[in-house]
């Protein structure tokens, strides 16, 4: 089982790398567009919500592990209206799915938390899936936020 670790690591940083490269380009398309201060709102705003979050998810007493299965459905309802927001180009409908997949990933971050929290002992594979858990929900709010302001803020700019 030790020898598992250094891959699940290595896939870890392999992951991470990938998602910092992909956040760099489009971060850097908002700049171009002189949208550097959305992207500082969008930042400020993850980092304020990640901390209220994960102040609740490690500090309540309520057992939260029901909440993951509705946050589930949630998901699973965000992933088909942006496959369908592929096919319907409609701004109104990517802004509601972008304010509804905010919400999901602030609840996910509470949940993930809490589990975190309430877990005594976890090897080192399920530690490493709880980091990715959190680390994901993270990245798509800030997405989610970055959407969402990109929309208010991109017209006060214009």
């Amino acid at each position: 089982m030790r020898e598992r670790a250094p891959l699940n690591l290595g896939l870890l940083y392999l992951f991470a790398t990938g998602e910092g490269v992909t956040l760099g380009l489009l971060l850097q398309s908002y700049l171009t567009r002189g949208l550097g201060g959305v992207v500082i709102d969008a930042a400020a705003t993850t980092a304020a919500i990640t901390l209220a979050a994960g102040a609740y998810g490690t500090t309540t007493r309520r057992d939260l592990s029901g909440l993951g299965g509705i946050l589930f459905v949630g998901l699973i309802g965000v992933i088909v209206a942006s496959l369908l927001g592929i096919f319907i180009h409609l701004p109104l409908l990517h802004l509601g799915i972008s304010l509804v997949a905010a919400v999901i990933f602030t609840g996910l971050l509470v949940y993930d938390f809490n589990r975190v929290a309430n877990t005594a002992v976890a090897s080192t594979g399920a530690a490493i899936m709880m980091t990715v858990a959190i680390y994901l929900d993270i990245y798509n709010l800030f997405l989610n936020l970055l959407t969402i302001l990109g929309v208010f803020g991109g017209n006060d700019r214009e």
